[in-house]
């Protein structure tokens, strides 16, 4: 404001009688007081005035009188609108009191020190002069009027420029605001998405896991089996190879063992000819009779009780005595018979075949144990092991080849042996038992009404053979016979 009221002050007249007139301003009545609180004008042009007037007072008295009437009237009533422009105006004037004052103050001690003292005028040229004053200060009451309105409504404008400015960024705030909640919103139902998402693909890997898992599970029980499998296949492969490559090498030489045959043939029909030195009594084979004696007597049933007891108690002494009188007329040694023979290598047959079971059992083990370690050197030792017990079944496999060789040439003998004839009217069998080193002969006579021909055969070719025929030929009489079939010779 006060840059403003300096750049209109700068326009007003720059002379020393306008800036007294401004001055004196305050001289109106209703503005400051009173009339005669004035500056003095000055002289120069004061003289020039009177003189003015001093000559037309002489020549026109009565108009000029009418004319200073008229100007004052008109004058006041310029002085009214004036008031009454400062009615409306006073509050603006207010503010610009205190600047006017101090302005006032420094035109008057300019004026002081520029314009010498001027001599009193009249009051018509000081009419003129406060007229004039009023004139431009009413001026420049409206201009700062108008300056004030522009700039209440510039100041207005502003207002309602920063109010709309500032309900506009609230709105866009709000705005921002609701955007950014929603953004977060949606990042927030996003992850929440992803996190179900998630969670249903770790479930179905979770259940893929463990699908995997039964599957592998399962493949490892396949691949055990298989593995077993395989064992067993290539024990039993090298079993039946060891068996095939025995059962090759006992044909591949057939005429050579056929004459060995020919010859051991010979040799056993001169040995087994003579009866066997000593008979092994199964006591359960052997019937019992009851009620007869086992004194010599005619009846049959007491020389069967008597054969049977002789079986029994094997009396040394005459098994001495039968070996003593058996070495007089054999030079050779008495052999044991062909069944039994026949059992003992059945027997140990049986046992041979079991240790190659239990070889081939280990066999397969030491093949899954090769199949399942990893480490180099036991790898090695364990073949080498496998070698060793693969010699060894190869061993044991010529040991059973060899035994079922002998077995076979010992049912092709007893075949033979079965197909020779033998007597049909009675039965006398001589037995040779052997109780400690001894031998005893017993001579058993049956007869009977009704007695089939085959059992009346008499099997001398085979002593053994003779002793087991005598005794079903005695279990089938016992079963057989009555008490009205007894008779005495």
């Amino acid at each position: 404001m006060e840059n403003d009221f300096e750049t209109y002050s700068e326009r007003l007249p720059q002379s020393a009688s306008m800036r007294a007139s401004l001055r004196s301003t305050s001289s109106f009545p209703g503005i400051n007081g009173s009339f005669g609180s004035y500056y003095r004008y000055p002289e120069d042009e004061g003289g020039k005035e009177d003189r003015k007037h001093k000559s037309e007072v002489n020549t026109f008295p009565e108009d000029n009188n009418r004319a200073v009437v008229t100007a004052l009237k008109s004058l006041q009533e310029k002085i009214r609108k004036l008031e009454l422009d400062r009615s409306h105006a006073k509050a603006n004037l207010e503010q610009l009191s205190s600047e006017a004052k101090q302005y006032q103050e420094k035109l008057e001690e300019e004026r002081r020190q520029t314009t010498p003292r001027s001599q009193p005028t009249s009051p018509s040229v000081e009419v003129n002069n406060n007229l004039a004053t009023a004139e431009a200060k009413c001026n420049l009451l409206e201009r700062q009027l108008e300056y004030m309105r522009k700039m209440l409504q510039s100041a207005e404008v502003d207002r309602n420029d920063a109010i709309q400015r500032s309900t506009t960024l609230a709105q866009q705030a709000a705005k921002q605001a609701s955007q950014h909640v929603q953004s977060k919103l949606e990042k927030i139902s996003g992850l929440e998405r992803q996190h179900i998402q998630l969670n249903a693909a770790q479930n179905v890997a979770e259940s893929k896991i463990r699908e995997l898992e039964e599957k592998l599970q399962e493949e490892r029980h396949k691949r055990k089996l298989i593995e077993d499998k395989t064992a067993e296949l290539a024990t039993s492969a090298e079993t039946n190879r060891i068996l095939m490559g025995m059962a090759t090498a006992s044909s591949s030489e057939p005429k050579k063992v056929k004459k060995k045959k020919k010859i051991k043939r010979a040799a056993a029909t001169t040995t087994h000819i003579q009866p066997q030195s000593h008979y092994r009594v199964n006591m359960g084979s052997i019937p019992f009779i009851a009620g007869t004696s086992t004194s010599k007597s005619h009846n049959v049933g007491a020389n069967i009780q008597g054969a049977l007891s002789l079986l029994k108690t094997h009396n040394p002494v005459l098994c001495n005595a039968a070996t003593k009188t058996r070495r007089k007329y054999c030079r050779t040694s008495s052999l044991p018979s062909d069944s039994d023979h026949a059992a003992d290598v059945t027997e140990v047959l049986l046992g041979l075949q079991d240790e190659f079971g239990n070889m081939g059992f280990e066999h397969k083990e030491l093949l899954k144990q090769i199949q399942d370690t990893e480490d180099e050197r036991l790898r090695g030792d364990l073949e080498r092991e496998l070698d060793q017990l693969v010699a060894r079944m190869e061993t044991k496999g010529e040991q059973i080849a060899t035994l079922k060789q002998h077995q076979a040439r010992l049912t092709r003998s007893g075949k033979r042996k079965k197909k020779r004839p033998t007597s049909a009217n009675g039965v006398r069998e001589t037995k040779s038992l052997s109780v400690r080193g001894g031998e005893v002969e017993v001579v058993t006579t049956v007869k009977a009404k009704s007695l089939p021909r085959n059992l009346e055969r008499a099997k001398s070719s085979n002593p053994a053979r003779q002793n087991l025929d005598v005794l079903q030929s005695m279990r089938k009489l016992q079963t057989s016979l009555r008490k009205d079939d007894l008779s005495w010779d």
